[in-house]
């Protein structure tokens, strides 16, 4: 941890116990989501979502103090655990309608680096240059009386 204030946590089992405790009380709470029915509301239970700032409510730091404490040798298997945890239950919940989806995909990309687009990226500049001279060598193939 860089200096400043001292760290909240000094060993790993009492931050695993603060992340058992915080997802106990997610899987113990429920939420009623209101949904349209035949013209009427109805209230679905739904169980209160994992989210990486409520397990970082739960151990009284912010997502940034918890990104720091998962980049230290000490606390990240827990937190890389509990991450993973929290992934699991956003995407099996919203592939089940629970969340709604823009929500849902949100924090995908926020919390877990999920996106909708693919991107493909070339960082080799030279490689680019020998792709297009390959692709004008080959049009100049097919082009009948294409001169080189």
């Amino acid at each position: 941890m860089p200096a400043g204030r001292p760290p909240k946590y000094d060993d790993e089992n009492t931050l695993q116990q603060h992340i058992d405790d915080y997802f106990a009380d997610c899987d113990n709470t429920v939420i009623n989501k209101q949904v349209v029915q035949k013209g009427e509301i109805i209230l679905v239970p739904t169980p209160k979502p994992y989210t990486m700032a409520g397990l970082a409510r739960a151990l009284e730091m912010s997502r940034e103090t918890l990104n720091q404490y998962s980049k230290t040798d000490k606390f990240s298997d827990a937190i890389a655990q509990a991450r993973r945890r929290i992934e699991e239950q956003n995407i099996c919940l919203a592939m089940v309608g629970c969340y709604e989806s823009r929500i849902a995909a949100l924090n995908l990309s926020s919390n877990f680096g999920y996106s909708d687009r693919s991107a493909q990226e070339i960082d080799d500049k030279r490689r680019l240059e020998d792709s297009l001279d390959d692709l004008q060598e080959k049009r100049l193939k097919v082009v009948p009386g294409g001169k080189r």
